[in-house]
This record gives structure tokens, C-alpha cells and sequence, in this order.
């Protein structure tokens, strides 16, 4: 039996994907015509209302899923291909696994027609991602599919490969710089006196606002400083003190190391 999509691991962020599309009123495929695997039979119990169908295996989901989506860690698909259990081959790979290149993949699976990489973010899960996408080998209608699936959870970028590893550390891994910059404020408004809640609130609000308004107001980013910044005023004061303990260097030394451990995920 032939199944349109099938899910290698149904953790947070697979498991995010394969949410969304199940929820979605757009009808891209039928609940019974997708079918899971996952060794966390925890995980995979709440899709089993939706009228999914789940694997006996590895080797039946890559044997009968036309497009398989592989969302485990790359450390699990090194073991799975080193111990060899399965031997069947999908006919079109979806990979969100960090650091797994196209060409690894068509090592692995080399009956396998055409592959796609992605990698998406957190938000994702509220359907509000920003998900790389690129592609090897695949027809029209598996693009057009896949991008339909994903854009489920968010906006797709397309772009070249060699630029994933700087997308991930951009994007992949951006929300955890956002989280960390969010925990900073609010743990300065509340040493300056206000309480959780109250530093909490107008710190995530502030943080969304912010965004939104930077994204839709096509105004540069140091315009949009110097519109909060007022000469004299109180903001630039906290904003000299970012710049003169080089806080953007420091941002970029980060994001910097981030790539560079994607990269070295890349070439292991």
C-alpha cells in the first residue's frame, strides 16, 4: 500500500508540521493517506485520533510513503543508517535535520528520486515560522506539495544550500537569541522594581510590537533607532551603553559560532 506522506519522528518541530496540516481547512491531503513511525509510542498516540496510520516499521514507512518527512535529531539518522534497518527506499525525502546536506542524503538513499532540505524555527509552531527551503531532483509537484504542506506553518524562503548553514544560525537557532535578550529585560525591570508579571507583559509585548513595526514600516534599522532615540533623551543613554561595550560584535561572534558548528555538523 502507497502512502502520500509519511513522518519519520513526530517530535516538536515534525510533530509541529504534521499538526498544522492535520488542523489546516485546506484539505491538501487525506488524514488516511498519511502514515507515521516513531520510537516514542507517546508521541505518535495523540495523531492516532486524527485517522492517521502508523508504521509496524522503519523499513514498511520509507517502503510505502511516496514523500517521507525525516524529523530526527541527525545523531538518530547516523545510528539508523549505521545499523542498516531498513531496506527500502521512499521516492521523495523531505529533511528537517540540521546539517544533513542533499548529497548525504542521496548517498544514503540512492533509490531515492529527489530530495528536499528545510529548516524551519520555533514559531513554526504557531504558524508564524520562517522555514529554508531547497530542493535536488524533485518534480513540480513534489515542490509545489512540499511548499504547500510547509507554508502551513509559515513563510518559505527559497535558497541556495551553500547558504543554509548562515540561515540556520540566523533563523533556526535566532528565537533562542530573542529568548535570552526577552530573559535579560525581564530580569532588568525587575531588579529596577517591577514585578514578574508586569516586566514580563511589556517585555514580550514590546518585543512583538517592535517587530511588527519594523517589518511593515520599510523604514532602515537605524532610522528606527533614532526615532525612539530622542537627542538628550533617556534611550539613547541605554543604547551608548550597548555600543560601548560592543554589544553588536558580540551578537555577531555568536551567531558566527553558530554557523560554524552547523557547518561542522555538515561536514561530519
Amino acid at each position: 500500500m502507497s502512502y502520500k506522506l509519511g513522518f519519520l519522528g513526530v517530535g516538536v518541530m515534525a510533530g509541529g508540521i504534521l499538526t498544522s496540516l492535520l488542523e489546516s481547512s485546506h484539505n491538501l491531503i487525506d488524514k488516511s493517506d498519511i502514515l507515521i513511525y516513531d520510537n516514542d509510542e507517546t508521541k505518535m498516540s495523540k495523531f492516532l485520533d486524527y485517522g492517521v496510520k502508523v508504521a509496524p516499521s522503519i523499513n514498511f514507512l520509507f517502503k510505502n510513503s511516496n514523500i517521507l518527512l525525516i524529523g530526527i535529531k541527525p545523531q538518530n539518522f547516523k545510528e539508523l543508517t549505521t545499523n542498516s534497518l531498513f531496506s527500502a527506499h521512499p521516492k521523495y525525502i523531505l529533511s528537517i535535520m540540521a546539517g544533513v546536506k542533499l548529497d548525504n542524503l542521496e548517498k544514503v538513499f540512492f533509490k531515492t528520486k529527489g530530495f528536499i532540505r528545510i529548516m524551519p524555527n520555533l514559531p513554526c509552531l504557531i504558524k508564524k515560522g520562517t522555514i529554508g527551503f531547497c530542493e535536488k531532483n524533485c518534480t513540480t509537484e513534489i515542490i509545489s506539495f512540499s511548499k504547500e504542506l510547509l507554508s502551513q506553518c509559515g513563510k518559505i524562503v527559497e535558497i541556495s544550500e551553500d547558504k543554509f548553514d548562515v540561515l540556520t544560525s540566523i533563523s533556526g537557532s535566532g528565537p533562542a537569541y530573542v529568548f535570552f535578550i526577552a530573559e535579560a529585560m525581564i530580569n532588568a525591570g525587575i531588579k529596577l522594581g517591577l514585578s514578574k508579571e508586569e516586566s514580563t507583559r511589556l517585555t514580550y509585548d514590546t518585543l512583538v510590537g517592535s517587530a511588527i513595526y519594523a517589518k511593515e514600516s520599510n523604514i532602515s534599522i537605524n532610522e528606527l533607532i533614532d526615532k525612539v532615540c530622542s537627542k538628550g533623551g533617556t534611550t539613547i543613554e541605554a543604547i551608548n551603553i550597548f555600543r560601548d561595550n560592543d554589544i553588536p560584535e558580540i551578537i555577531f561572534k555568536g551567531i558566527e559560532a553558530c554557523m560554524n558548528k552547523s557547518k561542522e555538523l555538515s561536514e561530519k
